[in-house]
C-alpha cells in the first residue's frame, strides 16, 4: 500500500517477486496463490526449473507473470513454457557475457518467443554499470537486435546492506533498468528511488 505523490504522479512499488527458493513445485504454487490473493500487482516468477511454473500459470497465466530465467542449460524447456502460456520470459548471462545473452534471444525469438526481459548477470555496482550502459549502446546505436530488449536487475544480490542495495537501485534506475527486483522494503529507502 505504500505510495508518494510527486508533481501529481503516484509512485509505487509496483510489482511482486515469487522465487521458488525451496525448489518444491506445489510450495512454490501454494506462495503464488497467496502473493496473488494479498496483491493485485504485476507478478515475477523465479525458478531455475521450468516444470515449477506448470502449476502457478494454470491460474495466472492471463495475468501475463514474467518467468525467470531462461539460460543456456535451459532455455529450450523455458521457451516452451512461455509459448503454451503465452507469458514473457526473462533470459538470464553469466558475468556479463552479451555475446552469450544475444545467442540466447536469437535463438528463443528464432522459436517464436519474443516478448524478453534481459539479465545480464552482473551484480557488481561497477559491473552492472558497465554491462548495462553497453547493452543499450550495442541496441540503440549499433542497432544490435537481439540486445534491444528491456532490462531486469537484482541489486539486493551482490549487496552487503539493504543502504547497498538502494544505491545499486537508483544505479539501475538511472542505467536502463526496466524491472527492478527489490529484497528489502523499507519506506526510508523506497522513498528516494
Amino acid at each position: 500500500e505504500y505510495c508518494v505523490e510527486r508533481v501529481g504522479l503516484n509512485l509505487a512499488a509496483n510489482g511482486v517477486a515469487v522465487e521458488n527458493a525451496s525448489g518444491d513445485a506445489a510450495a512454490f504454487a501454494d506462495a503464488v496463490q497467496k502473493v496473488r490473493s494479498t496483491a493485485d500487482l504485476p507478478l515475477v516468477l523465479i525458478s531455475p526449473n521450468p516444470a515449477a511454473f506448470a502449476q502457478p500459470l494454470e491460474i495466472i497465466a492471463r495475468e501475463k507473470p514474467l518467468l525467470y530465467a531462461a539460460d543456456a542449460k535451459n532455455w529450450e524447456a523455458m521457451a516452451e513454457v512461455a509459448k503454451k502460456y503465452n507469458v514473457p520470459l526473462a533470459v538470464k548471462a553469466e558475468n556479463g557475457d552479451l555475446s552469450a545473452l544475444a545467442t540466447l534471444t536469437d535463438e528463443l525469438t528464432k522459436v517464436g518467443v519474443n516478448d524478453l526481459v534481459l539479465d545480464p548477470g552482473v551484480r557488481s555496482l561497477s559491473g552492472s554499470l558497465e554491462v548495462m550502459t553497453e547493452v543499450r549502446r550495442l541496441a540503440l546505436r549499433k542497432n544490435f537486435r537481439p540486445l534491444g530488449f528491456p532490462m531486469i536487475t537484482f541489486p539486493g544480490e551482490g549487496a552487503g546492506s539493504p543502504l547497498e542495495e538502494a544505491t545499486v537501485a537508483a544505479q539501475h534506475i538511472a542505467k536502463y533498468g526496466g524491472v527492478v527486483v527489490l529484497d528489502h522494503f523499507d519506506p526510508s529507502l523506497i522513498y528516494p528511488l
